[in-house]
């Protein structure tokens, strides 16, 4: 397949897989689980999105034992929670069940390539393209890779430079194909597991549908991108140490690390992206975590950041 065909078959597998452009009304509700590193339970909790119409729809996230809900009316959203305390992959949920490919803008690349691929007896239709640029002196990501099933023409594998991303038991919904089983995994590790239980078209009030008067314009869940140079330098930092087992060695490289960054100004969740080698990462995460921000606020409002650090380790001489 040549890349200006894979772009077109992903720009239909987009609008295949994905509840974009739908005109509504429908419900979605699934349930989810997260875990850590090491494949540790770290709590589960569900998101629940009643989509009335164009400009208008209301999102319940539930995580452990709080809740958020978002309301988009006339063009704004609303947001109230009870203390709404997530992790970096509670956050990544949303991504992976209702932003499983990109719009074919993003798509449109000059660099695309192509493969033909075997996941257990399927064969897909892949397409690899750079849809993350660092910034000079920054590890190169990895390319992502999106995968088509040859017999149904659905998405079912998606390579991120952070998971491989599993799209099973499609089902159909209004003309589309919805995967009601999601996997995301490091390695052999599951990190999230995502089950769509509910696809329909119930419908709420207007009543449900309009946020309470405290509602505010500041999101409680992270933004990730529109932070200032500022707001990513800490105002505490610790140095972290040259790990033990490289002592002698000509060993260097950069760590990242992906960090959410509390309502405080503390590092509360810190996940690996890259490292030269485990005990890096290691030393990279044990300072980081003593790092302190100042808040970050929106509108007057504390909120929580998510944002990636990169630290190097230089040639250590005997």
């Amino acid at each position: 397949m040549s890349p200006d065909e894979m772009r077109a078959l992903l720009a239909t597998t987009f609008e295949h897989n994905t509840f974009a452009y739908l005109p509504g009304p429908y419900h979605l509700l699934a349930t989810f689980e997260t875990f850590t590193a090491v494949g540790q339970s770290m709590g589960e909790g569900s998101i629940e999105k009643f989509f009335a119409a164009p400009g208008r729809l209301k999102v319940i996230t539930r995580f452990r034992s709080h809740t958020m809900r978002a309301w988009y009316v006339d063009g704004k959203w609303q947001y109230s929670d009870d203390g709404f305390d997530g992790t970096i992959m509670t956050y990544l949920v949303d991504d992976f069940l209702l932003n499983p490919i990109p719009p074919p803008t993003g798509t449109a690349r000059k660099d695309m390539q192509t493969s033909v691929r075997e996941l257990q007896g399927t064969t897909m239709d892949c397409g690899a393209y750079q849809f993350f640029v660092n910034g000079p002196g920054r590890p190169v990501p990895p390319k992502e890779v999106y995968c088509v099933s040859r017999d149904t023409h659905d998405l079912v594998l998606r390579e991120t430079q952070y998971f491989g991303i599993r799209y099973e038991e499609f089902a159909p919904f209004l003309g589309r194909s919805i995967p009601r089983y999601i996997y995301a995994s490091q390695g052999p590790v599951v990190r999230c597991r995502i089950h769509v239980t509910q696809v329909d078209q119930q419908t709420l009030d207007d009543v449900a549908l309009t946020p309470p008067a405290d509602a505010s314009p500041v999101s409680p869940a992270p933004n990730w991108i529109s932070t200032s140079a500022q707001e990513d330098t800490p105002v505490h930092g610790v140095q972290a140490p040259w790990p033990a087992k490289y002592n002698g060695t000509y060993a260097q490289g950069v760590v990242s690390l992906r960090i959410l960054i509390s309502r405080t100004g503390t590092v509360k969740d810190i996940e690996v992206v890259s490292a030269p080698a485990p005990e890096f990462a290691a030393s990279a995460m044990g300072a980081v975590s003593q790092w302190i921000y100042a808040p970050i606020l929106r509108q007057g409002r504390p909120v929580e950041t998510i944002t990636t650090v990169y630290l190097t380790f230089a040639i250590r001489r005997p």
